[in-house]
Parts: structure tokens; sequence; C-alpha cells
């Protein structure tokens, strides 16, 4: 039986956008470079996992009284509006999509397409982002929120595959 479906599957962070867990840093007032230097490499130094490395960081942050002080799942879907794309992304996704499916010849033969995103970023930032209405399923990394909905632990992580991809 011929398969129909062409997957479109690619990376965010570095890859269709600068990296978004700094520009949500940046957002929240933390410098992204400064962040990972400081929070996240002495971690990753101690072999921790970058994307554990990163969370706790931003974890131990909103429980402070700094810039990420009560970053909620709210805050982080509200500043999610205002990442910044390389051009042409989002809307790369959807020209493609259209273009196939739309195509008389492949739509005789039942051809389409899905779009997946898979990132060592933050899932709820991603998902919240104008990348979101041209890309339905996306991946990443996401938060347990405590009762007032601040960030609380680690719920579900896309590891990097070396020690040595944090942006430090």
């Amino acid at each position: 039986m011929a398969q129909t479906t062409i997957a479109i599957v690619a990376d965010c962070d570095d890859t269709l956008a600068p990296d978004t867990t700094a520009q949500l840093l940046e957002l929240c007032g933390v410098g992204g470079a400064g962040f990972f230097r400081e929070h996240a490499a002495p971690r990753v130094k101690d072999v921790w996992d970058p994307s554990l490395a990163y969370m706790q960081g931003m974890i131990d942050l909103a429980r402070s009284e700094g810039p990420l002080a009560s970053l909620t799942q709210t805050r982080i879907k509200e500043l999610a509006k205002q990442l910044e794309f390389y051009p042409g992304v989002p809307e790369c996704f959807t020209s493609i999509k259209d273009d196939i499916e739309c195509d008389d010849r492949f739509r005789a033969a039942g051809v389409r397409v899905e779009t997946h995103i898979i990132s060592g970023g933050i899932m709820e930032l991603l998902r919240a982002s104008a990348l979101a209405d041209a890309v339905p399923y996306i991946w990443g990394c996401d938060f347990a929120y405590d009762a007032d909905g601040v960030v609380a632990f680690p719920k579900n992580v896309i590891s990097f595959t070396g020690q040595d991809a944090l942006p430090l």
C-alpha cells in the first residue's frame, strides 16, 4: 500500500527562530546568555541533562524575587505572542501544505501534509506562539505548575543529543 502522507518535521530553536527560551528570558528581563552561563552551565558540567538544567534554573528564578518571580503558565502564553521567527516562518508551513494539498494531481492521489515540531524548548511557549497556527503537532519540554500556576517542576523533557547543546 502506498503511503500518501508527507511529514515535515523540524526543530525550532536556531532552526525556525532564534532560541525561544532565550527570547522568553529576555522578555522577562533576564539576559539569555547570562542565564544559561550562570544557571544551566554549572549543572551541565555536573552532568545534568541540558534541558533539565535550564528548566531547573528557571524554576529557581521563578521562586525568587527576581525578574522571573512567579513565572506562570498564563505569563508564558502571553509572552509567546511576542516570539520572533526567522523570515518566512511560520507561513512557510502553511504555504507548503496548501501548495501540495491544493494541487489536483496530489489531491487525486490522496496526498496530505503533516507538520511537526520537536524541540528542546518550552512546549507551552511554542504552542501559544504564531507557529501553532501553522503547525498542529508540537512537542517540547513542559513544566508542571503549582496551585498558583507558577512553574514548579519539569513535567516532560525533550533532550539534546549532546552535552554541548546549550547556548553558553
